[in-house]
């Protein structure tokens, strides 16, 4: 097994341990499951990167659908939050 490391602004890593702790999991299953959908789309079929991202972030969503209810942000927005 490989480890990778990705930063994350402060206010998604909370919302995203929230939505593990809530989900009765943990942050890296919840990303390593975004991946994993996220491969399977695009073994499907072509996709653009986007189209691919939009494919699972909505499979996420049904299974979970407390998550990225908030409006996404550009980055501008992270970066003059910080």
């Amino acid at each position: 097994m490989n480890n990778v490391t990705v930063t994350l602004d402060d206010e998604l890593y909370r919302r995203t341990r929230i939505f593990a702790a809530e989900a009765d999991t943990t942050v890296t299953a919840v990303v390593r499951d975004f991946l994993v959908t996220l491969q399977g789309e695009s073994a499907k079929q072509q996709q653009s990167p986007d189209e691919l991202i939009e494919a699972a972030l909505k499979k996420v969503r049904q299974n979970h659908p407390r998550f990225g209810n908030d409006p996404p942000h550009s980055r501008e927005a992270v970066y003059e939050s910080a």
